[in-house]
């Protein structure tokens, strides 16, 4: 069985994947698509550089802040530590981070979250032309130190649960869709991973 939301829905199936406590309990295999979310739950107080991320997934108008030293601009270390925490104090508070957390997410420890986030069959589908800052699009602090596009901010997530956890996730690129569920939905590549056999 999938579970799939996309945008805010897509935030909703991301949390729920790493927090649920029914997961390996069910008769049957579930596993989650995520598709062009805001933002998702990070789980340290890294966040992406400009260059974790595609240049094509960067917004329109999007001017990257230049390397602070001579190592970030020969690579450096992926995912830093947020350098703006004192401007963005809250950028790493539920559900941008697992700071101040409330509700269901409280019911298990943070250790049980990044467990069941490596564990869990996860997909991501994101949306090649999913660039644009349109009405729903999440601008807060906290969403930004995520990338400045919901592209940028999949493509950085997926590559740092990989990199960091170890997880076993998948990224789906979708051709030529923006923020549009039912693009996303209906594409041929979705399909397989939407209604598996």
């Amino acid at each position: 069985m999938v579970l799939a939301g996309h945008s805010a829905g897509g935030v909703f199936v991301h949390l729920y994947s790493i927090t649920n406590q029914v997961h390996e309990k069910l008769p049957f295999a579930l596993s989650y698509v995520v598709s062009n979310p805001s933002n998702y739950a990070y789980f340290d107080t890294t966040r992406p550089r400009d260059t974790d991320y595609a240049t094509s997934a960067r917004a329109p108008g999007f001017v990257p802040d230049p390397p602070a030293d001579s190592a970030s601009a020969a690579g450096g270390s992926p995912y830093p530590v947020f350098d703006d925490a004192k401007s963005c104090t809250r950028f790493n508070d539920w559900p941008y981070g697992l700071d101040n957390r409330f509700g269901y997410s409280l019911r298990i420890s943070a250790e049980q979250i990044i467990a069941q986030s490596k564990a869990r069959a996860t997909t991501y589908l994101l949306g090649q032309l999913d660039i644009l800052p349109i009405p729903s699009f999440a601008k807060s602090c906290p969403a930004m130190a995520e990338g400045p596009s919901r592209l940028a901010r999949g493509q950085a997530y997926f590559n740092y649960v990989r990199e960091k956890l170890g997880a076993n996730h998948s990224l789906t690129l979708v051709a030529l869709c923006g923020h549009n569920d039912r693009c996303m939905f209906t594409a041929d590549v979705s399909f397989p991973i939407l209604f598996p056999k």
